[in-house]
């Protein structure tokens, strides 16, 4: 049977032609406006439908002059397609009133320019004129390779092949090469006018072979070619073998017959196999016949599991680690047990020969999961890696341990084309569920990735007590800055305190050690300017107020020095009794010994402290004056330690405990003194030989 593209009308071709004469002739194309007349003429002139085809997109765009003469292979109203010796090239062009449109079969001569076009390069039309009659070429057997690429485009091809999906839209070959779609629109329709869609679906099955100029499907918003898709201009189709009413009496063989089948004479015949389910994923069936595993491809809703006795037709593909029906039907016959499993070896596990048989192997689990209701089982065995997949079931699984021995029975699955392959990763193992899985030994309990658990438990406690820790230096930076801040203001404080106390005690030695004198001083003065007091008393009253001025002098002397900062210093403490020490003791008539050593630090001392000294050393000096009658008063100032140690000795009268206990108001003033600067007072006395009182004051600060 041979279907034919019917033509196209000829009044309506003439009008259309005669619409684009008067177009072309007072209107020129958008491409004539870009591209001057005189620079086209200055080009080389094309005479080869070759020549177009390998022009670059942008040499097209030029653009060439083109002056070609051959057979017409595909027209319509806006184009038609030109094929000589050397190839086809599409031409745009539309017949002028009062012209013959062209005709598939026809000889035309055109005249145009070339253009980039959308796929290949074209021409546009500005002259056609017809030859004669001819024939239409020969078509080109087309590669899979040359369907996959687009390189036949404007080429007059054929293509044969079983029809496995038929629309009036598409219909779907399977070829030698695999699959392929020819695409049917407005331009490139398929032969399938005359036909109800009955009738198109009833070529599902047949051996056809379709004709016409090779078009590519080309995508312009992605600038691709729909690879396997194409259209066919001009397109007729011839049935070759109608489809067999009952698929499977086809013609029966062996699964070990398939991998013989090279001729392209019987490719694309059906032929039967009868097998045992192993495995299923649909579309991917895989069987054994006993003597040889195969695969099936069924896209239809075939409901058959593994144990089922089936009968498979399909169309044989060569290549692949087993034979493959493809297109399959799949027919269930029966039920049986599934066959010995085939024990491997490790030297033999890559050889693709097993692929769709039932095998058993040894292997070493390197990990345990489950994904998408499948348990997958990570293995090794001998040197080659791969995995085991078992169905999931509802119940809880106990996960193989790594490093655990067993052995796995199931459907072996081979990835590689050849027969025999060296590499690892190209195979895996379906299990049916998970009673194939029998463990031989179970592997250490601890393993790796209980080891990078807890290295990672380890690091979050570090990480936390890293953040605990600079959290808490934050917090011991705050308190600290809160502690000093209050610790600044507690010692304001107790500076303002110490500050009012000794502005307290300045005021009250002023008073006592200047306002009496001042009081007594204001009497003798009073009493001089009596007329009554003879000029011998006035006498004796002068030489008080002079003794008395003296006194306040010195007062007033010592209660500047205690206050001044200047003298803040155990070293300036020690100078000031060098001079305070002989000036009071001479006044008395008696000698003054120092024994001061010369490497007195300057430690800092207080005010309060040089104060309290000063009133305890002099405490004892006035007793030596006043109850000692020594002749000589040594004065011994040391450092030792962190001690400042004072001796005042006298050569005088000494005294006993009785004498101590009856003038113990001194002794105790002196010791209260020094207990209040936390200092330490004793005396040691011989009747007869003299005294010795010892200070000792301990001193801060010392590095």
């Amino acid at each position: 049977m041979r279907f034919c593209l019917g033509k196209i009308c000829l009044f309506a071709a003439l009008a259309l032609a005669a619409s684009f004469r008067s177009y072309a002739k007072e209107t020129p194309t958008s491409r004539e406006e870009t591209i001057p007349t005189e620079e086209v003429e200055q080009q080389n002139v094309l005479t080869n439908a070759i020549e177009v085809r390998h022009l670059k997109p942008e040499q097209a765009d030029r653009p060439y002059h083109v002056e070609l003469e051959g057979v017409v292979t595909m027209s319509n109203s806006r184009s038609l397609v030109l094929q000589d010796a050397s190839g086809g090239v599409y031409i745009h062009f539309r017949t002028p009133p009062g012209q013959p449109q062209p005709h598939p079969g026809e000889i035309w001569r055109i005249n145009g320019i070339t253009g980039a076009g959308d796929f290949s390069p074209v021409i546009y039309a500005t002259d056609a004129r017809f030859v004669r009659h001819g024939t239409l070429p020969e078509p080109i057997i087309p590669t899979w390779d040359q369907l996959l690429g687009g390189s036949l485009d404007a080429e007059q091809i054929e293509i044969r092949g079983v029809v496995i999906e038929a629309s009036k839209s598409r219909v779907k070959l399977l070829t030698q090469g695999g699959a392929t779609t020819i695409l049917s629109d407005s331009f490139y329709p398929l032969p399938f006018e005359a036909m109800t869609d009955e009738e198109v679906t009833s070529l599902i099955g047949c051996l056809v072979r379709f004709r016409g100029v090779y078009a590519s499907s080309w995508d312009i918003s992605i600038g691709r070619v729909h690879p396997t898709e194409f259209h066919l201009g001009n397109a007729v189709m011839t049935l070759e073998k109608p489809a067999l009413e009952n698929p499977f009496a086809a013609t029966a063989a062996h699964a070990k017959d398939l991998l013989g089948f090279a001729s392209h004479l019987n490719a694309l015949e059906p032929v039967k196999v009868t097998g045992l389910v192993l495995y299923t994923k649909p579309p991917l069936f895989f069987l054994t016949d006993a003597e040889q595993g195969f695969r099936a491809i069924c896209r239809k809703n075939c409901d058959v599991v593994p144990g089922d006795q089936v009968e498979v037709v399909g169309y044989s593909q060569p290549g692949g680690p087993s034979p493959i029906l493809q297109e399959a039907a799949i027919r269930k016959i029966g039920r049986t047990k599934m066959p010995a499993p085939i024990a491997l070896h490790a030297d033999e596990i890559l050889d693709s020969r097993f692929d769709s048989t039932r095998v058993r192997l040894e292997a070493t689990v390197l990990s345990d999961s489950v994904r998408q209701n499948e348990r997958i089982l990570e293995c090794n065995s001998g040197n080659h890696h791969f995995f085991a997949y078992v169905p999931s079931i509802s119940d809880s699984l106990v996960p193989l341990e790594k490093n655990s021995i067993i052995r796995l029975t199931g459907t072996y699955l081979s990835n590689a084309s050849n027969k025999i392959s060296t590499s690892s990763n190209l195979f895996e193992l379906r299990l049916q569920n998970k009673n194939d899985i029998e463990v031989l030994q179970r592997g250490p309990w601890w393993t790796f990735q209980h080891t990078v658990i807890l290295i990672t438990i380890l690091c979050g406690a570090l990480l936390l007590a890293v953040a605990w820790v600079a959290s808490l230096h934050r917090t011991v930076a705050r308190r600290s800055k809160e502690l000093a801040r209050e610790i600044e203001e507690r010692e304001s404080l107790e500076r303002h305190r110490i500050l009012e106390q000794e502005r307290s005690r300045v005021a009250q030695d002023l008073h006592d050690e200047l306002g009496s004198g001042l009081t007594e001083a204001g009497f003798l003065t009073a009493l001089m300017k009596n007329p009554e007091i003879s000029i011998k008393d006035k006498d004796g009253y002068l030489d008080q107020l002079r003794q008395v001025c003296h006194s306040l002098v010195s007062g007033l002397d010592e209660i500047v020095w205690a206050v001044n900062p200047r003298y803040d210093s155990a070293e300036d403490l020690a100078d000031y009794f060098s001079l305070f020490a002989p000036r009071f003791l001479n006044l008395a008539g008696i000698r003054c010994r120092l024994q001061i050593d010369d490497q007195i630090p300057k430690i800092p001392l207080s005010p309060h402290q040089r104060h309290a000294i000063f009133l305890a050393t002099k405490e004892a000096l006035t007793n030596v004056v006043r109850h000692s009658n020594a002749n000589e008063v040594i004065l011994a100032i040391s450092v030792k330690s962190t001690e400042l140690l004072i001796r005042i000795t006298d050569d005088g009268s000494g005294f006993t405990p009785v004498d101590e206990q009856g003038n113990r108001n001194g002794l105790r003033g002196m010791k209260d003194r020094l207990e209040q600067i936390g200092g330490n007072f004793s005396i040691e006395s011989t009747p007869g030989i003299g005294s010795t009182v010892h200070f000792i004051i301990p001193l801060k600060g010392i590095e």
